[in-house]
């Protein structure tokens, strides 16, 4: 695959993405692969009814069963979708904690700075004040 200088964020988000898909499709197999043959067994029956009404019968539940597998994969998958937003969001607000943190400190500090400041200029207009010696008044 050619790299067109796209975003190399949502790339990697893509990556990411197919691989988490690609590991749901095999883990999704495999359930089903497993699940297959407990089925056969449970839905056999000891004796086989080889009777057209039992075959169709069994071939309603198999297409009902795969309905729900079906079904069940699609709201996992929606499951895992919801998750991997939640996750990102869960990014996304932490950096802005983050930022708003620094912001907060800045300001504290900026507060402290300007209230040494006002300290000074009070100190410094009240200390002229306090060591002027009096004035006469010439007569």
């Amino acid at each position: 695959m050619e790299q067109d200088g796209g975003d190399p964020r949502m790339e990697s988000e893509l990556n990411c993405e197919n691989r988490k898909l690609k590991y749901l499709s095999l883990s999704s197999r495999n359930s089903l692969d497993e699940m297959l043959p407990c089925i056969s067994l449970e839905e056999v029956p000891d004796s086989p009814d080889t009777s057209p009404d039992s075959f169709t019968h069994y071939q309603q539940q198999v297409k009902e069963l795969r309905e729900t597998v079906n079904t069940l994969l699609e709201e996992k998958k929606e499951f895992v979708c919801q998750i991997h937003d939640q996750q990102r969001q869960i990014e996304e607000l932490t950096v802005q904690s983050e930022k708003e943190q620094a912001e907060v400190k800045e300001l504290r500090d900026t507060i402290e700075q300007q209230s040494k400041t006002i300290k000074r200029f009070n100190r410094a207009q009240t200390t002229p004040h306090q060591t002027r010696p009096h004035q006469t008044t010439p007569d």
